[in-house]
Order: structure tokens, then C-alpha cells, then sequence
């Protein structure tokens, strides 16, 4: 079947209840961490509060892949959704540790299954001819695209409205993402899809072997540190705002352009990642990612700071559209099946999500703010380098 280089309609329309998660998503933990701080908890216990959600969060993929099946996604998605709706309003009573650890466990969990299973929905529902990568490209754009409306959003939220109608707000955004998932599902039902026809079941045992697999590992490692890295701006350049003495808006805007142009450059870069190696993208991204986030100390002022996230999170939309690629080269059936393969690249990226606040809180511990994004991220991009070397002698071995 040849398939069109165009995406089509009904694809576009697939994207739109990730782009409202996504939205929902980073409104949260846009919030949080001046949430924290306004708090006066010390910025190391607010990098491991931070982290407790991402913990549930990989904790649930594996099972919310397992609940996936096709055409029954519908009242599974909406119970996920529903409880990520209460928790987030919840935020604004969590005045202890232990009632944030409970509702970020919750949060946490119930995102982690709605967007779990909304990846294979997305694959399973593609239209008939329409090409995989221009569909993925524009999934990953619309992720991007939510993260970018809902971090700017929460920065204006809280400066008008204050962090509890803020909470309630990102809420309600929940429902949003419940309501259009129920109206397309029944017509998704009906639509020509592009799957190609299902190969047996693959075994767990099996699973688990070829994850030794040096090019898979080399996939997860890549979801690993990317993440981390992610997570530092994402957590702390609110504090390093608001410390430099920018408003809560101006770090959305700041926040809203890393996203904008990961969702931009994300659905185009397509064609660049096809002419090389997905690994070589990976590891070069990445290390000029961390090298540009490196330059967040010299500057104070939003024009500044906003040019230097634009361009890290161009690196950041190549790296991740590349190894997404990878993914999918290296990771489907028969050697993976379709729920465990997704779940299993969350997972490696959810890891991400939880390390990086603990070790971006226990640098800035020592450095400062102002200091954390000059050694963070060389230690990160240092580390990466030396776990895909070990990856690249692992494969000599096993050639």
C-alpha cells in the first residue's frame, strides 16, 4: 500500500485529545514547583516531592499497556482522566508532604494510564494510507504544542487568579480531553486503519530478552537521559525566574517557547533524522542541548532566556523525533508487542521524569540556583556519553 506523505484529516483529529492532556499536563507542573517554594520548602525536598509522581507514573505502564484493547479504550480513558481531574484540583490542599505524596501518587498513576493507553488507540485509529512517520511526527508536535499553551497558561492563571483556582482550573482542563476522546472513538471505530495485520502474541519472557538488545538499549538509554535533561529547565527555571526577579508569566512565555518549538520543529524534522543514524542524532542533540542549557546562568532577562530555550528545545524535538524513529524501527513486532513496546519506551522516558528533579534539587543544593544550570547538565550530557559507550562495546561483543 503506498502511503501519502500528506497528513490526513482524521489523523489531525486524533491529535487533539493528547494536545488537551498535554495542556493539562505541564499547567500541573508548571505550577508546582512555585507552589512548593511559595511553601518555603528547601529546593532539594522540592526536586524529591517533584519526583514522586513521575515514580507512579512508571509504575503504571506496564499495566496501562496491558488494559489497552482496541475499541475499548472509551470508559477506561475517562475513569484515568476523571481521577486526574480531581487530583490535580487537589494540589491546593496538599499543605503537608504526606497529603502531596497522595495526591501526586494518584495524579501521577491516573496519567500515566490515560496516556498510556491513548499511544496505541492513536496508531490503531490511523486512516488507511496515511504514513507513519508524518503521523507520529504530528503526535509528538501536538504534545509539544499542549505542553506549550499549558505552561503559559499556568503562569497567568496563578499571577491573576492564585495557585488554588489555578489547581481547579488545570482540573477542569481534564474534563476537555474526556469529552473529545468519547466523541471520536465511535466514529474511530468505524475507520480504515492503517495498522498492518497482527503477528502472534508476543511472550513476556521474549520481551524482556530482547530489551539486551544493544540497539534497543541504546533507544531506552537515549528516553532516559533526554528526560533528565528535560526536567531540569522544567522544574527549576521557574525558581531560577522568580529568584531573578521575572513573574510567573514571563517564565510561562519563557516556558511556552521551549514547547512552541519543540511543536514546531518536531512534525518537520522528519526528513533531517531519515539521513542519518538515529543514534549519532541522539547522542549529537543531546550534548548541544545540554551545552545551550548551560548558558541559562548568563542571563537574566526573558528576550535572552527565551532564545536560549527556543534553541534547546530544537535539539530537544530532533533528539526525541529520532529516537522515536529508532523506536519504531527497533522495537516492533515480532521482537516486541505493540503494548509493550510503547510502555516500555514511557517508561525508560518516565525514569527520566523522576531522576532528573532528584538530581537537578541535590546539585542546586550545593551549586545554587543560579549555578544548577551550569553543572547540571554537563554531568548529565558526561553520564549519557559514558552509558552509550558502554552500549557501543556491548554491541561489538555481541556482533
Amino acid at each position: 500500500m503506498v502511503r501519502s506523505t500528506r497528513v490526513k484529516l482524521r489523523t489531525a483529529t486524533l491529535c487533539l485529545p493528547i494536545l488537551v492532556i498535554s495542556v493539562q499536563q505541564n499547567a500541573v507542573n508548571m505550577t508546582l514547583p512555585p507552589f512548593l517554594d511559595a511553601q518555603r520548602y528547601p529546593v532539594a525536598t522540592i526536586g524529591t516531592l517533584l519526583s514522586l509522581a513521575p515514580i507512579f507514573t512508571l509504575a503504571a505502564r506496564v499495566p496501562g499497556g496491558m488494559l489497552y484493547r482496541r475499541g475499548r479504550t472509551t470508559a477506561r480513558m475517562a475513569i484515568a482522566l476523571l481521577v486526574v481531574a480531581a487530583t490535580s484540583a487537589l494540589y491546593s490542599l496538599a499543605d503537608s508532604s504526606a497529603l502531596f505524596i497522595v495526591v501526586g501518587a494518584l495524579n501521577g498513576f491516573a496519567t500515566s494510564i490515560a496516556t498510556t493507553l491513548y499511544l496505541p488507540f492513536f496508531i490503531d485509529e490511523l486512516p488507511a494510507g496515511q504514513a507513519r512517520p508524518q503521523a507520529m511526527g504530528l503526535y509528538t508536535g501536538s504534545i509539544a504544542l499542549g505542553f506549550a499553551i499549558g505552561g503559559l497558561g499556568a503562569g497567568y492563571a496563578v499571577d491573576h487568579w492564585g495557585y488554588p483556582a489555578a489547581f481547579v482550573a488545570e482540573g477542569i482542563v481534564a474534563f476537555a480531553a474526556i469529552a473529545l476522546h468519547a466523541a471520536m472513538a465511535p466514529a474511530a471505530a468505524g475507520a480504515p486503519a492503517a495498522a498492518l495485520p497482527a503477528p502472534g502474541p508476543v511472550s513476556a519472557r521474549a520481551s524482556l530478552r530482547n530489551l539486551l538488545l544493544p540497539e534497543v538499549t541504546s533507544i531506552l538509554l537515549a528516553a532516559l537521559f533526554l528526560n533528565v535533561l528535560y526536567k531540569i529547565p522544567s522544574t527549576f527555571i521557574p525558581l531560577y525566574g522568580q529568584h531573578a526577579g521575572l513573574s510567573l508569566t514571563d517564565v510561562g512565555l519563557i516556558m511556552a517557547g521551549y514547547a512552541l518549538s519543540n511543536a514546531v520543529v518536531r512534525p518537520i524534522s522528519g526528513s533531517f533524522v531519515a539521513r542519518f543514524d538515529h543514534a549519532t542524532v541522539a547522542i549529537t542533540g543531546l550534548v548541544v542541548q545540554g551545552a545551550i542549557l548551560m548558558l541559562v546562568p548568563g542571563f537574566t532577562g526573558v528576550p535572552a532566556l527565551l532564545a536560549v530555550a527556543v534553541a534547546a528545545g530544537t535539539c530537544r524535538a530532533v533528539v526525541l523525533v529520532s529516537n522515536t524513529v529508532g523506536m519504531a524501527e527497533e522495537m516492533r513486532e515480532p521482537r516486541f508487542s505493540k503494548g509493550m513496546a510503547s510502555s516500555i519506551f514511557n517508561a525508560a522516558g518516565d525514569l527520566g521524569y523522576v531522576l532528573g528533579p532528584i538530581v537537578g534539587g541535590g546539585i542546586a543544593s550545593i551549586t545554587g540556583i543560579s549555578r544548577l544550570f551550569f553543572v547540571a547538565p554537563g554531568v548529565i550530557c558526561l553520564l549519557f556519553f559514558l552509558a552509550h559507550a558502554g552500549v557501543r562495546l556491548q554491541r561489538k561483543q555481541w556482533a
